[in-house]
């Protein structure tokens, strides 16, 4: 009978479309406030030691929307930045592509900043996410 429940109530979640996660980036995210939708990506050419930088929002009732991407290199258990980029436009629409050359023998990852603010400039939302970690062995 539990189970017999269990599988209406998850049926009717379904149809009523209360779900409030998204799949993006192969992880569930919540809704935000003021941002539709978030994609980022980080990698590194192990030919050629260029890492690329991908990160773009929308944001909803057209504020201005800033990106903050860091790439980051393990040393021991922390992490240090490597380099920061930085864009902040005032459109519904803000996209940052870079590429940067980093030393072999290290592990890196990139840790993305969005934000979104008023037209006053106050902060009205923050958030924060990490690629996978990326190895660049030596060759």
């Amino acid at each position: 009978m539990k189970k017999i429940i269990s599988i209406i109530m998850a049926i009717s979640c379904l149809i009523s479309g209360t779900i409030t996660v998204f799949a993006t980036n192969d992880e569930l995210t919540p809704r935000y406030t003021n941002i539709s939708a978030i994609k980022y990506g980080f990698d590194v050419n192990t030919d050629t030691g260029i890492s690329t930088v991908n990160s773009s929002f929308t944001i909803y009732n057209g504020y201005f929307g800033e990106i903050t991407a860091t790439i980051q290199r393990k040393n021991g258990s922390d992490w240090d930045d490597v380099k920061t980029f930085t864009i902040k436009e005032s459109s519904d629409s803000v996209e940052r592509y870079r590429n940067w050359a980093v030393a072999s023998n290290n592990i890196y990852r990139c840790e993305f900043v969005f934000k979104v603010y008023n037209s006053r400039e106050i902060l009205l939302e923050s958030v924060t996410k990490y690629s996978p970690i990326v190895l660049f062995p030596g060759s």
